[in-house]
């Protein structure tokens, strides 16, 4: 599967040696939640350099698999010690580890965040000319805590998601320049014929329901039809695997609370004000006693927090509650599994009403936006009146209005760009591309490309 930061990595190993040359080295982190391909797009990255002549020896440490490999940092100072380490090592005491700016060692340390030492000693390998130094972790935010100095002005950090709708697009089959043409044309407001649009709209639901998780892409893309009992099987084991990691990382005070939160997701979002409710977990829950438990989901990229506005002025960071938020979960295709009701996915298919609908879309949405690296906002009156998302663009409000189906009736988004005289609102649906009063609407399919629309 083709993934974006693939040819990212490769050309910051690229720039490595100019960086070298003018002592301008740095290492590079690629941080993000369990299972989105950290490990196999880094090694893709690495061997699309070797072959296109770029003369370097790599090597690959896992910390995770391999715990004895800590002892090659544990008090190590320089790089030269952890490479002689490393070097009278069982599996590496027959490799020519021997390097120079001319031909650098690439080491790369898989799962970092299970070495704490070798985060610290990012600082010192980073200044070697003769390293190119690349890291990935896949509880990075949560480790940090617990490290005692993080080379901070000596990494890059690249942060990775799931594949996002153009990769799973690729991964059908659809190539690039099919997408930019549908891009193309919503970007000059032209619908595309209905055929296609619905063909597109259809990629869409069988997205919510694979999720980006890339096993569950590569098994079931191109499955026809879709193997829906398997894809919840697997999904439910992913969800398993999450909750491991909460029991085997999170401290002790957070484990309960975590999965607590976590397992909550669905309720909260199924109510009409989606807003993170405490009591919904117990009667007695606090802000104090569950906000580390909800930042440690946060953290290890299990969630992502849509916090709501206060008024809709730039910066928007400066109007953010921070104490009132939604949470939706990275990945909605988890979603429909953690929801629990294998019969969701063939509704979704079908395109039916159901009690979750409207929720599940919301989520997609904020995966979408996320993937875009757009932080998550909403609006919400003490009326009841909401915008679901809000964005800013080169300096501009942009509100966000998300719709399951192309039912687009809503007074909201009208209300609130006149109040606060907003020269744009978009909304998403099932509707084609059009416009009206200044709002303009597009197939949901779209908003994956929502920073394309406006570059």
């Amino acid at each position: 599967m083709e993934r974006k930061i693939e040819n990212k990595i490769s050309n910051w190993i690229i720039a490595a040696r100019q960086r070298a040359q003018n002592k301008e080295s740095k290492a590079l982190i690629v941080v993000g939640q369990r299972q989105v391909g950290k490990t196999y797009s880094i090694r893709n990255a690495i061997e699309k350099i070797k072959y296109n002549g770029f003369n370097f020896e790599p090597v690959e440490l896992n910390f995770e698999e391999n715990p004895e490999y800590q002892e090659f940092f544990a008090k190590a100072k320089d790089s030269e010690t952890i490479l002689e380490n490393i070097a009278l090592s069982r599996k590496f005491r027959n490799r020519d580890l021997s390097h120079s700016v001319d031909r650098p060692l690439v080491l790369f340390l898989d799962e970092i965040q299970a070495c704490p030492e070798a985060l610290v000693s990012l600082k010192f390998l980073s200044t070697d000319p003769s390293l190119v130094v690349i890291a990935s972790g896949s509880l990075l935010g949560v480790t940090l805590g617990k490290v005692s100095s993080f080379p901070v002005g000596y990494v890059d950090i690249f942060e990775m998601y799931q594949l996002d709708f153009e990769e799973f697009l690729w991964a059908r089959g659809y190539s690039s320049s099919t997408i930019e043409n549908m891009i193309r044309h919503g970007a000059k407001l032209a619908p595309l014929s209905v055929t296609v649009h619905e063909e597109f709209l259809n990629q869409i639901r069988e997205y919510l329901i694979i999720g980006g998780m890339p096993f569950i892409v590569k098994r079931f893309a191109n499955a026809k039809p879709l193997p829906l009992g398997e894809i919840f099987a697997e999904q439910k084991n992913l969800l398993t695997a999450f909750r491991n990691d909460v029991a085997k990382y999170a401290e002790a005070s957070d484990r309960t609370k975590a999965l607590d939160c976590f397992d909550s997701i669905p309720r909260q979002l199924a109510k009409d004000n989606q807003k993170f409710t405490y009591k919904l977990l117990n009667s007695k829950a606090r802000a104090s006693t569950y906000e580390s438990s909800i930042k440690w989901l946060e953290n290890a990229g299990i969630i992502s927090k849509c916090i709501r506005l206060n008024s809709l002025k730039v910066p928007l960071s400066s109007e953010a509650l921070a104490d009132q938020f939604k949470i939706f979960l990275s990945d909605t295709g988890l979603l429909i599994a953690l929801i629990g009701d294998e019969t969701l996915s063939e509704r979704i298919l079908k395109d039916e009403p159901f009690i979750y609908k409207g929720a599940i879309y919301e989520n997609l949405s904020a995966q979408f936006l996320s993937q875009q690296d757009l932080k998550l906002y909403y609006f919400l009156k003490d009326s009841g009146l909401e915008i679901d998302f809000v964005i800013e663009k080169k300096g501009t409000i942009v509100p966000l209005e998300i719709k399951s189906s192309d039912n687009t009736k809503s007074k909201s988004l009208a209300s609130v760009m006149e109040e606060f005289e907003l020269p744009k609102g978009l909304r998403f649906s099932a509707k084609e591309t059009g416009t009206k009063n200044r709002v303009v609407s597009y197939p949901l399919y779209l908003l994956p490309f929502i920073n394309r629309l406006f570059d």
